[in-house]
């Protein structure tokens, strides 16, 4: 051990060519994806990319180091995660034989005493490994480094550099957000007399209120297919169409219902047709109807509030 470490701590590595090697890749500053692309789409190549001359002499047994420059996570078959979720980066080359993936951490690998003098390539790859959200992503100056450690000082044989440091992800799939005033939807459903109640099923007439979400995004053409389910908020369970009075509630023997802007009921816990959103920016109206409804022969007076949740989905 202590003949091998004096071995490569002795070796003297110089430059034989113009100076280290360097090559470079420019990627789109903007990238579209679609939810509709399976895992594994590649989003982005830059095809073949070969550098200039890496030519070097050593006089002794030395280390190499090459790899990527900064920590990315290895998910597996040569691809590592970006700071983006959804997308991986890979990026292949050789400096002589045959190709392989340049990985984080950095191996470190033994050479013997010789002269290297190579022309390097590379190629990267941008791949979707789940779902993408508009983003932005950010990548090193140099991303690929080749070292050679005599004396324990570093010294560049090679390089791959990125033109462009930040690449803007957009979807190619409008994106809906629930606008804040729709976050908490106060509807009135008026006063009554308790005599208006006079059999089961009796309803009042109904209000009408509105979902709004803000959308944004999309290619020409696109479309977002938007849904929603509507859930009891004090009866979880209750998968009728008809929403409980809240348990602070004093009146008795009503209920809430919600209807469709086609006067259908909405059955709770059930997904529930929202409409189709193009490309944005644009503001998505989901009309709908509430309305109280007699559940019981004989009804109390008092106050009849009741609450509901709204989950969308988007697909």
């Amino acid at each position: 051990m202590l003949l091998a470490h004096c071995a490569i701590s002795t070796a003297s590595c110089l430059h034989i060519g113009a100076g280290p090697s360097q090559a470079y890749i420019t990627v789109d500053s903007r990238l579209t994806v679609s939810a509709a692309d399976p895992v594994g789409t590649v989003i982005y190549d830059s095809n073949t990319r070969f550098a200039t001359r890496m030519a070097y002499r050593c006089s002794a047994t030395h280390e190499q180091r090459a790899g990527f420059t900064q920590d990315f996570t290895h998910i597996g078959e040569g691809i590592h995660q970006t700071n983006l979720e959804g997308i991986g980066i890979k990026i292949t080359g050789s400096e002589a034989g045959a190709s392989r993936f340049y990985r984080w951490p950095v191996p470190t690998t033994r050479h013997p005493a010789g002269t290297t003098d190579v022309t390097p390539w590379y190629r990267l790859q941008l791949i979707k490994t789940g779902p993408v959200t508009s983003g932005v992503l950010f990548f090193p100056q140099t991303i690929i480094s080749h070292t050679f450690e005599p004396h324990h000082i570093p010294a560049n044989t090679a390089r791959l550099t990125m033109v462009q440091t930040r690449v803007e992800v957009v979807s190619a799939d409008p994106t809906c957000a629930v606008d804040p005033g729709s976050k908490t939807i106060p509807v009135n459903l008026r006063d009554h007399p308790a005599g208006f109640f006079d059999a089961v099923g009796k309803v009042t007439a109904p209000q009408p209120l509105e979902i709004r979400l803000n959308c944004a995004g999309g290619s020409s053409g696109s479309r977002l297919n938007v849904s929603y389910t509507v859930s009891d908020a004090s009866n979880p369970g209750n998968q009728t169409s008809i929403i409980s009075l809240a348990s602070h509630a004093t009146a008795r023997g009503i209920g809430i219902r919600l209807l469709r802007s086609d006067n259908t009921p909405i059955v709770l816990g059930t997904r529930q047709p929202g409409g189709t959103v193009g490309a944005g920016p644009v503001t998505h109206r989901i009309p709908l109807l509430a309305q109280y409804v007699q559940t019981a022969s004989r009804v109390t007076p008092g106050s009849a509030p009741g609450r509901a949740t709204f989950l969308m989905s988007y697909d």
